[in-house]
């Protein structure tokens, strides 16, 4: 976990009444999902999740991210003349967000449960600055 993560999570707002979650409550055995958002935000899925009883959610607040990516103007314009050619409903975006990258085994077994469906035919990775 990052600095700023911990830091937001131990004094961090999760709810609109300015509840504090205090670090002192949340302990080893504590199953929390830290959120890359805020209860204004995300709040129905939060309150959801909170209320299945099985995990706390502790918001961190929203954040852009690092931008290493480079300029994909040709990629976004590439992608979506595929997909104009595709018929409805026969497309699958699978995202994971830019905070977390897939190990090798990861992406494999992706890729393998996505051939047995015959859903892919084109694929767009983000890797860690530095990996390939």
């Amino acid at each position: 976990m990052r600095d700023y993560e911990q830091a937001k999570m131990t004094h961090e707002v999760v709810d609109d009444a300015e509840v504090e979650v205090d670090k002192d409550n949340v302990t080893e055995s504590d199953k929390f999902v830290l959120v890359h958002s805020s209860k204004s935000i995300d709040g129905k899925y939060m309150d959801y999740l909170c209320g299945t009883g099985q995990t706390k959610v502790v918001p961190i607040g929203t954040q852009s991210p690092e931008d290493d990516v480079g300029n994909l103007d040709n990629i976004d314009i590439e992608l979506l003349e595929w997909l104009e050619k595709k018929t409805e409903n026969s497309t699958v975006y699978v995202s994971f967000g830019s905070e977390y990258f897939l190990t090798k085994e990861e992406m494999e077994e992706v890729a393998y449960g996505l051939e047995l469906r015959v859903l892919i035919s084109y694929g767009l990775l983000g890797f860690k600055k530095g990996n390939k």
